[in-house]
């Protein structure tokens, strides 16, 4: 979705904004397909995730899969949202 608007910044320059919103699918098999990426190396996600000790990461683990929405067939829906902006002064 696109919404466009007319706007004046100090009362003398238009501008024209444009919001795009996208939707993303990031459903996972189980709970285990979406915790396999932060066990890399690759990002600070994963840094975090493997930093603390192995106590410390079944603890953090185990929190995130309580706050996780699991169907009964162990499968996770997730949605990922993000809007990008953009401004134009017309010609």
């Amino acid at each position: 979705m696109v919404l466009e608007a007319d706007v004046t910044a100090n009362d003398c320059c238009p501008l024209r904004l444009e919001r795009r919103e996208d939707v993303v699918d990031t459903s996972s098999r189980d709970f285990r397909d979406r915790r396999s990426p932060f066990l890399g190396s690759h990002g600070p996600a994963s840094v975090f995730a493997m930093s603390p000790g192995e106590i410390s990461r079944e603890r953090l683990r185990e929190r995130i899969r309580d706050r996780r929405p699991i169907r009964s067939d162990e499968s996770i829906e997730l949605i990922a949202r993000g809007w990008a902006v953009r401004g134009r002064v017309p010609r």
